[in-house]
This record gives C-alpha cells, sequence and structure tokens, in this order.
C-alpha cells in the first residue's frame, strides 16, 4: 500500500483495495490481479523499517528471498536489486479493461455513456447541477461524474466550483 505516506494515507490505501474487491465480487467482468506487491528499491534498512511500521498498522509485509522473488517476478533483475518486501494483499489491474468493465456494468444497470460528446456547460439548479450541457444536446442527470482525467478542470468544466457542487464532479 505504497510505501513513504503517513498513515492516514496508508489508511485510504487499504480502504482503497478492499473496495476493488468489493467491485470483484459486483462486478464479474472486472479483471483485478491479486499478485501482490514487491518492493525491491530501497536499501535494506529502510525496507526493514517500512515492513515494520506498516506490520504496527496491521499491514502483511515479509522480507522475500531471492529464490522466492524470482518465483514472483521471474523478469526482475536482481543486479539492482538489494533488499525485498512483498505485500500479498496487493494486485494491479490493465485501467482500459476496468474501464470496458464499468461501462459494461454501468450500460446493464440503466446507465447511458456517451462517447466523443463535447462538454460545453451546466444547467445549475441552486447549488446543483442539473444537466450537462454538450454538442449533442442536454442531459438532465441525478448525479453527474467528472471523469474528463487531465481535462477536468478546462474549458465548461470551470463553471461549477468543485467544492460548492453537491454532486460529485
Amino acid at each position: 500500500a505504497s510505501w513513504g505516506n503517513p498513515e492516514p494515507y496508508f489508511r485510504l490505501r487499504v480502504r482503497a483495495i478492499a473496495e476493488w474487491h468489493r467491485l470483484a465480487a459486483e462486478v464479474p467482468s472486472l479483471a483485478v490481479n491479486w499478485c501482490g506487491g514487491l518492493i525491491w528499491d530501497l536499501p535494506e534498512a529502510e525496507r526493514d523499517a517500512y515492513a515494520e511500521e506498516r506490520a504496527r498498522w496491521g499491514h502483511p509485509i515479509r522480507r522475500v528471498s531471492r529464490a522466492e522473488i524470482l518465483a514472483i517476478e521471474p523478469n526482475l533483475d536482481l543486479a539492482f536489486v538489494r533488499a525485498v518486501a512483498y505485500c500479498p494483499e496487493e494486485g494491479k489491474i490493465n485501467p482500459l479493461l476496468t474501464t470496458l468493465a464499468f461501462f459494461g456494468a454501468a450500460e446493464k444497470a440503466g446507465a447511458k455513456i456517451h462517447t466523443r460528446t463535447a462538454v460545453t456547460g451546466f444547467r445549475l439548479e441552486g447549488d446543483r447541477v442539473a444537466a450537462v450541457l454538450t454538442d449533442r444536446g442536454e442531459f438532465e442527470a441525478d448525479v453527474v461524474v467528472n471523469a474528463a482525467g487531465s481535462w477536468a478542470g478546462r474549458g465548461a468544466y470551470c463553471s461549477v466550483s468543485f467544492w460548492r457542487a453537491t454532486t460529485c464532479l
């Protein structure tokens, strides 16, 4: 659950791992690989301190031998590895396949996905977004999710104060 971060950030990461487990059960097409995570870029003393700190926080991390490293990640070049810790509870996802799985689950639940549609503004009712204005018309919604990635703060998205809106942007 990411080294070098304070305990509150660590707790958020642990909760996120639990949410991925819940989502994987809820969305069967979601392919999560619960392969664990190797931490191999820390000097031995730092690795040990990290493992001890996480153990106090209830997160299992253990030292692994060179043979175990190669069993977990056979392509890791051990010439650059000094000390390794293994976090068995961690995993990974493919972002594209995950997005497609979420799209499929949302559509199955009745959502309509509008791709290649430019947002031109919002219609507000009080302090909430009531509709999204686009180059393909207006779409009313109970909840609006801003999934514009690096464009989230540009153009039409700037017309709503993120901290004042009652919807998730």
